[in-house]
């Protein structure tokens, strides 16, 4: 929980509560939207009240974070590149509603055909007693596959994938690598109940063929990762988009596609992630806020 600033009030202090967008967050109940982290100083005037640190933030800024109407998921991508110590995830966990779900990313060494690539192994001694610690707050656990030749794997590729993902965890896959965007790819999330993830990114295929290959129409929930905007590498948006204040470069064509994807899950009663990147756009609570209202557009028209 927050320690509280030298006065005795928080530290990190939420922005006043918006009614529209408590309302707009009423009216999408199957919608859990968050981003990819919390620690933007940039994003003072939309989460923040005041000016803050990424070190403060970091520390202590989740408990604000989770005060925001829309936000009912946070993406921990620091697990990507390392493991946390003992105690930190469930530390975390303390700090957010009943309602709040994360979704927490295995870390890099389970995807990459150069480290531990696809060791069941590994994932239950190791990273299955951390994720856990989340308790009932555990959403999903991302396994992304970062980009790496299709070849990595050779012909187990698909045998080891499923090896892992019979770990039992709550497992998302995202793929970086497009030629893995195909039908046996489908089928071994389908055996082994894993949801994939639509990825908006410049790599991947574009979104209409994701959901055909994928059937996406199918899954019990989707999950969405809105990554990067096309036309720039993560560092080129970065250098553009910092502080991450304002939207930059809106998207309203990438937009229109992923509303009319949620409003057609949410249609069917089926649940729907999203998280956002700074990068997509240049503000990722800008950026969700735009989808949402996008999204309850298209339900009123219906």
């Amino acid at each position: 929980m927050s320690q509280g600033s030298l006065f005795g009030g928080p530290a990190v202090r939420a922005m006043p509560e918006r009614a529209d967008l408590v309302a707009l967050a009423e009216a999408l109940p199957g919608l859990r939207l968050g981003t990819s982290s919390w620690s933007f100083p940039g994003w003072r005037g939309h989460v923040w009240r005041d000016p803050v640190s990424p070190d403060l933030l970091s520390s202590d800024g989740l408990e604000a974070y989770a005060q925001h109407p829309l936000f009912r998921t946070v993406s921990i991508d620091r697990t990507y590149y390392r493991l946390p110590e003992p105690g930190v995830l469930a530390a975390y966990a303390r700090q957010v509603p009943e309602g709040f779900r994360f979704v927490v990313k295995a870390p890099s060494v389970v995807g990459s055909s150069k480290l531990r690539g696809l060791d069941p192994a590994w994932v239950r001694e190791e990273a299955l007693a951390r994720f856990v610690e989340l308790g009932d707050r555990l959403g999903a656990v991302l396994l992304q596959l970062p980009p790496q030749d299709p070849d990595a794997f050779g012909d187990r590729f698909y045998h080891r994938l499923a090896e892992v993902l019979a770990v039992q965890l709550p497992w998302v896959v995202e793929v970086r690598t497009p030629e893995w965007v195909t039908p046996d790819l489908r089928a071994v999330l389908a055996e082994t109940h894993t949801v994939p993830c639509l990825s908006v990114h410049p790599r991947m295929p574009d979104l209409r063929t994701q959901w055909r290959v994928l059937d996406l129409g199918r899954v019990p929930e989707l999950h969405i990762r809105w990554n990067l905007g096309s036309g720039l590498d993560y560092e080129g948006a970065r250098d553009r988009y910092a502080p991450f204040d304002r939207m930059v470069d809106p998207d309203p064509g990438t937009r229109e596609k992923l509303a009319r994807s949620i409003a057609w899950m949410l249609e069917r009663d089926r649940p729907v992630w999203v998280i956002a990147n700074n990068k997509a756009e240049g503000c990722a609570p800008l950026t969700l806020e735009a989808l949402a209202r996008a999204v309850l557009g298209l339900r009123r028209t219906a």
